[in-house]
């Protein structure tokens, strides 16, 4: 509709036709893909054109097996605990598939912890939090020694000034050369300047000493297909004498790796069960005598019946 113009005279009207070219075929399939997807590649664009059109590319679509969020977010997750809670479903210490560590201080529950150095009586010396011995270093290798503080010491988080320095998941990366660090500090309101030490390793000359039993032997496995991860394996089996009895409901458990020889401290994880198919998946277990199938109540807080 041409506006009209009351009052003025001499008004003139310019009108042209205006053809614009005909999108290729490239540009409407492009187009479709940008509208339909998160937008085309190369390989999306030539599979759209050799259907031959927007409909046919929609039904070729729908017949496709659905790519679910829910299996690729579960390949790739592995939940920490950083407490233990009894009413979630965490994989137990001694099934196969259960995570271990060389590192013997975890980042995700230890903040804030406080280790004591504690003499073995055979000249070495446990760093132990809560009461429960992590690891053994000789007399000379104590952080008290080698960085001049207190022989108990708080964990911290990271370096307020140095962002990027944090407490490290690993004790050694074979790859770099590179130790992980622990950040330590006299008390916690020192940790706004924690001194930075090296991640110690687990380690005991005596498990028995240190525990008041064996420490179970078992066969430790490489974790597939991931190579951002360092020096934590999986629990293969457990080795006789040793068995399921000789580990905690509670975490930090040990274990020696039977091929190695060395120890390792218990990373627990929720267990993810596999239901993509969309089918129901149960699992009777009691978990520190409580369902993990059940909210926790006042109720079921001591027993359940799974």
């Amino acid at each position: 509709t041409i506006p009209s113009h009351a009052g003025v005279s001499a008004i003139h009207y310019i009108i042209r036709d205006y053809n614009p070219p005909a999108k290729t075929n490239d540009q409407s399939f492009a187009k479709l893909l940008l509208q339909a997807t998160y937008g085309p590649t190369q390989e999306s664009l030539h599979e759209a054109k050799s259907l031959g059109s927007a409909e046919a590319w929609v039904r070729d679509q729908i017949d496709k097996p659905a790519s679910l969020h829910r299996a690729h977010y579960r390949q790739r997750t592995n939940g920490y605990i950083k407490t233990d809670i009894k009413h979630h479903g965490v994989r137990l210490a001694c099934e196969r598939g259960s995570r271990w560590n060389r590192h013997a201080f975890n980042r995700w529950r230890d903040i804030g912890k406080t280790i004591v150095e504690v003499p073995t009586g055979s000249g070495s010396y446990y760093l132990k939090v809560d009461g429960i011995a992590r690891t053994e270093v000789s007399a000379s290798a104590r952080p008290s020694v080698q960085h001049g503080i207190p022989s108990s010491y708080v964990i911290c988080r990271k370096d307020p000034d140095q962002d990027e320095v944090r407490m490290s998941d690993f004790h050694y990366d074979s790859s770099t050369g590179q130790f992980g660090t622990l950040l330590v500090a006299a008390d916690s309101n020192s940790c706004s300047m924690p001194i930075s030490i090296e991640m110690p390793s687990v380690q005991f000359s005596n498990p028995v000493h240190a525990f008041g039993s064996q420490i179970p032997l078992v066969t430790l496995m490489d974790i597939d297909g991931s190579s951002n991860v360092l020096e934590s394996k999986l629990l293969d089996q457990i080795q006789a004498p040793s068995t399921c009895a000789n580990f905690k409901m509670i975490w930090p458990n040990f274990v020696q790796d039977s091929a190695s020889g060395l120890y390792y401290v218990e990373d627990r994880r929720l267990e993810l069960y596999d239901t993509t198919n969309s089918t129901t998946i149960t699992k009777s277990r009691m978990l520190g005598n409580r369902c993990p199938r059940v909210p926790r109540t006042f109720l079921n807080e001591d027993t359940c019946i799974p």
